[in-house]
């Protein structure tokens, strides 16, 4: 059985787009250009415009994760999810709730 969605996860620094793009145009080539979701992560306020991030993965950014390194690191010293209403983990709730 064929996976329903693809989710493809990078950050937004020059190396990890161009990759992302490649992986794109891949899946496209394998006729699952429709099940790709892409998953930014580590973004931040400086970090280019969402429309200048697609045209260079060539894609649409379907889920943007807020910069949080502290939290990220409570959470695994504690051994738990992010938890809480801090913008990282309502970005990540929003995931599963949209499979």
């Amino acid at each position: 059985m064929l996976a329903k969605r693809i989710f493809s996860v990078c950050t937004p620094d020059t190396a990890a787009l161009y990759v992302a793009r490649r992986k794109s145009n891949w899946l496209r080539e394998l006729g699952l250009a429709d099940r790709i979701s892409l998953v930014l992560s580590c973004v931040q306020r400086r970090n280019l415009s969402v429309a200048g991030l697609e045209r260079i993965i060539q894609l649409k950014i379907q889920y943007l994760l807020p910069a949080s390194p502290d939290e990220v690191s409570r959470a695994v010293h504690r051994g738990v999810p992010t938890q809480g209403s801090s913008g990282l983990a309502r970005q990540i709730e929003r995931i599963p709730s949209e499979i």
